[in-house]
């Protein structure tokens, strides 16, 4: 099965969404079918407004039609900087009983749309944190780091590329991965 989706993961910080952007306007660059759909939860964070009872099933599905309307609809590619199992990951974090059924909803999405997952590995302590639409402080980011890469192993084996937290090097291996060779576009 080949890939239709380029999963960008890391912890809160990591700077998914700067990577997610650049790599899909390089790609619309080169002609590449490819969308980035909204991160469903962004404007809850920004409202301040915590995921409680069963919100993470709202959100890991509206996050989920998001992806599947595109690529149903003909996109060749979407990138995402809030892939279905960072939704699992939180649900999980957070203690929510259910965490396990989401982890089942993303292995069934992950049969019809293959993934190139990639975890950025952030150096949190050569890094300033920006706490602006997180819900996380920098030491709570450092500790999801690491429990979303244990989790994000066990779920993805061998199916989890990790990269430094370097743009050039991740969009290089998205390039690479899907077969693509970039034009020197200026």
């Amino acid at each position: 099965m080949r890939i239709r989706r380029i999963n960008l993961y890391g912890g809160p910080g990591s700077r998914k969404s700067t990577y997610a952007h650049g790599i899909c306007n390089a790609l619309k660059k080169e002609a590449i079918d490819i969308e980035f759909p909204t991160e469903i939860i962004k404007g809850w964070v920004y409202e301040k407004k915590m995921p409680k009872s069963y919100d993470e099933f709202y959100l890991i599905s509206k996050q989920m039609i998001e992806e599947d309307r595109f690529l149903r609809g003909g996109a060749e590619y979407v990138i995402c900087d809030a892939p279905l199992a960072i939704y699992a990951f939180y649900a999980k974090y957070y203690n929510f009983d259910y965490w396990n059924i989401m982890v089942d909803m993303v292995n069934h999405y992950d049969k019809c749309y293959k993934g190139l997952n990639i975890f950025i590995n952030v150096d949190r302590d050569s890094q300033d944190y920006n706490p602006l639409g997180r819900y996380q402080t920098k030491e709570e980011a450092k500790e999801a780091d690491a429990q979303m890469l244990d989790f994000l192993t066990i779920l993805y084996s061998d199916d989890l590329v990790i990269l430094p937290q370097d743009e050039g090097i991740v969009s290089d291996y998205v390039f690479s991965a899907l077969k693509i060779k970039a034009r020197d576009v200026k």
